[in-house]
């Protein structure tokens, strides 16, 4: 390992010299890494990027490492969440050797609680795109966002077992609670009583039919991202590429694929998307899910699964961020705030049973939760489009 010692924490230069012997001997060659950049990471893993000095032409001109650990830097076993994104990124580059869909996967060892990866080099996030003054290029950049999602979805198609099998190898798996959607009914009920309003007739045969329909998902089960965030699809030099896979894990398809729709409902960085636009990636994420789901041409099963996913959503946000929170002062972040998110959500899911007649009871409900919220929350502005999109662009200070 080609770098001074001193400059780095010690668990840094450690990491670091664990991950160059496991490239040797995973290769059966001699590998040098460059100094290691501390990308950041998180409370559960150190993450570092490095230059590859000297090794084979299958590898990258840097490799990314990630290494679970404790607050203070020392290692720990491996969580579900890592052993999720080790087993994803395996997965999804054997759909795809051609044309990656993410970084490529190198080597992990358990017992270092490590795995390394391709470093996709200089490239931009979806989000700097979204926040720039360049509306052609970022409706260019939601168009593929949609497209690479959708040709994620076709490709993972009736391949639950390969990934079932690469993840089992890794340790148990535990399933993921908020997606058995046994919390819709609860939820509802929960948001109603707070806003004080009556249901539509129905709604309680209409959320028993959405919790079976987002958990028997049938011909439209696939292999999901899991934090389809914008700043987790990146613009680079050889195509879009997807990272943070720790969430990934098959479901409804249409789950990950009204992201344009809802939008981005797990995302901080969150504004609204021009309805052309959004439509436009509907269309893109549908040509390319048709290609493994032919079912996805039939527009009542498609735009079914889209309801039931963006229904799904709206009451999600509850789970989230509470009504209870925000309803004595609204709450700001970043973007929009969070009774904007509550508006955008409900009422693009409402408008959408509404234009396709299905699900109207929950559409309905949604209809007047909006409505209420309008009549408690008066000086909520409406929520604005990403920058990209606002006419004229935004004076900078």
């Amino acid at each position: 390992m080609s770098q001074d010692e001193t400059t780095q924490p010690l668990h840094a230069v450690e990491t670091i010299a664990q991950a160059e012997q496991l490239l040797n001997r995973h290769y059966d060659t001699t590998i040098r890494l460059g100094p290691g950049d501390d990308l950041g990471g998180s409370q559960r893993s150190r993450v570092y990027r490095c230059s590859v000095l000297e090794g084979p032409e299958l590898l990258a001109s840097g490799v990314i490492i990630k290494q679970v650990s404790e607050p203070d830097g020392s290692p720990r076993q491996a969580n579900q969440l890592f052993l999720n994104e080790w087993a994803s990124l395996q997965f999804v580059q054997a759909l795809s050797p051609e044309q990656p869909l993410a970084p490529r996967f190198y080597v992990g060892d358990l017992n270092l609680s490590m795995f390394i990866m391709e470093d996709l080099g200089p490239g931009e996030q979806l989000n700097h795109v979204l926040l720039g003054h360049d509306g052609t290029r970022a409706e260019a950049a939601l168009l593929d966002y949609a497209g690479i999602h959708g040709r994620l979805h076709a490709l993972s198609m009736g391949k639950q077992a390969e990934y079932t099998a690469i993840r089992a190898a890794l340790g148990p798996q535990e399933e993921s609670r908020y997606f058995r959607f046994d919390w819709l009914h609860a939820q509802m009920e929960k948001i109603i009583t707070a806003l004080n309003v009556r249901p539509e007739p129905g709604i309680e045969r209409e959320l028993q039919t959405l919790q079976t329909a987002l958990t028997n998902p049938g011909p439209f089960l696939a292999f999901m991202q899991g934090d389809a965030c914008p700043d987790n699809v990146i613009q680079t030099s050889r195509g879009v590429r997807m990272i943070d896979f720790e969430g990934g894990m098959y479901v409804h398809a249409l789950i990950e694929g009204a992201y344009g729709r809802v939008p981005f409902p797990t995302c901080r960085c969150l504004y609204r998307i021009p309805e052309h636009i959004a439509q436009e990636m509907e269309v893109r994420y549908r040509s390319e899910l048709s290609q493994g789901c032919p079912e996805a041409t039939d527009d009542t099963l498609f735009y079914q699964g889209l309801i039931e996913a963006t229904s799904s959503w709206a009451l999600g946000f509850h789970t989230m961020v509470p009504l209870e929170i925000i309803l004595p002062q609204d709450r700001f972040i970043m973007a929009l705030t969070d009774r904007q998110r509550y508006l955008l959500f409900f009422e693009n899911a409402a408008r959408l049973c509404a234009k396709h007649g299905y699900m109207q009871a929950i559409g309905g409900t949604l209809e007047k939760l909006a409505q209420k919220m309008r009549l408690l929350w008066p000086d909520t502005e409406e929520p604005p489009c990403y920058p990209a999109f606002q006419s004229p662009p935004p004076t900078l200070p």
